[in-house]
């Protein structure tokens, strides 16, 4: 990406920025498609773990 440099670890320029945001929208659109993530653990320890990826995007 044009925007990264030599130190991508500490990328924070407005365009790295943005593309994580619209990243990071786009995932959460992706997982609340799904109606489990909303819906309360049934187990004791309360927890939950989706692996949404292994969907793909779209």
């Amino acid at each position: 990406k044009e925007y990264e440099g030599d130190s991508k670890d500490y990328e924070f320029s407005r365009g790295s920025v943005e593309e994580r945001w619209r990243a990071g929208y786009f995932d959460t659109v992706r997982t609340l498609r799904h109606p489990e993530v909303v819906k309360r653990p049934s187990s004791p320890d309360g927890v939950f773990i989706f692996d949404v990826a292994q969907h793909g995007a779209g």
